[in-house]
Formats: structure tokens, C-alpha cells, sequence
């Protein structure tokens, strides 16, 4: 259950920062400021003291293969029993599985935008 957590937290920083940081990265591209993306919320992590480009850079696409493997082994063989009082235990179990897949999913598709805008946002400082 931490790892679902965890992962949800993981979105939900991602889109917190995609909004701040699309919202900055267009109105950068109207006025050419460069002091507005500077005081995004990316540009305060990404040149945090504490934080490191290049172990991002390096642990997100390993991250993002040992989530798709984990996704991709279970298969689309997921069949879902009949419901009864007798197996409302393994219906939950089921539906805990499917929920988890979405939640991996969609911890991949939230690191793919974060990386994209790590990318941009590297690419608008040269």
C-alpha cells in the first residue's frame, strides 16, 4: 500500500509542476523573460543544491522500464470471477491488481512528463 502511496504522491507533484511550469513556459515564449521560468517551481528543484540532473536523467528511464515490466507481466490473461459472497474476497483482491496497474501506468506517463519537462526547460537556457 506505501508504494501506491507513494506513486500517487509522485503524480500528483508531476502535475502540480507541469501546471506551474506550462502555464510560465508559454507565457515565456509571448514575452521572452526569462525571469518567469526562473521562478518556476522546476527551476527552484532542478538548481536546488539537493537535487541532481544526472541521477534524474539516469534513474527515471530505469524506473520507467522496471514499471512497464511489472505492467507487462501480468498480462492481459486478468480475468475477473463471477461475483458471489464466497469470492467477494477475491473480487477485491482483483480490483486492487487492476487499480494498481492503472496507478503504475499512470506513474509512467507522469514521469515521462516530468523527464519532457526537464528536457524543455533545459533547452529554453541555451
Amino acid at each position: 500500500m506505501e508504494s501506491l502511496r507513494n506513486m500517487l504522491l509522485l503524480q500528483y507533484l508531476i502535475n502540480f509542476l507541469e501546471g506551474d511550469f506550462s502555464s510560465r513556459s508559454y507565457f515565456y515564449r509571448e514575452t521572452m523573460d526569462w525571469t518567469v521560468i526562473r521562478e518556476s517551481l522546476l527551476s527552484m528543484l532542478l538548481c536546488s543544491r539537493r537535487f541532481s540532473y544526472r541521477n534524474l536523467m539516469k534513474d527515471c528511464p530505469s524506473v520507467l522500464c522496471e514499471l512497464r515490466q511489472l505492467c507487462t507481466g501480468f498480462g492481459n490473461d486478468l480475468m475477473l470471477p463471477e461475483f458471489s459472497e464466497a469470492k467477494s474476497s477475491k473480487v477485491c483482491d482483483n480490483s486492487l491488481v487492476i487499480a494498481s496497474l492503472e496507478a503504475v501506468d499512470n506513474t509512467c506517463t507522469a514521469m515521462q512528463k516530468l523527464m519532457t519537462m526537464v528536457i524543455v526547460f533545459y533547452c529554453m537556457g541555451t
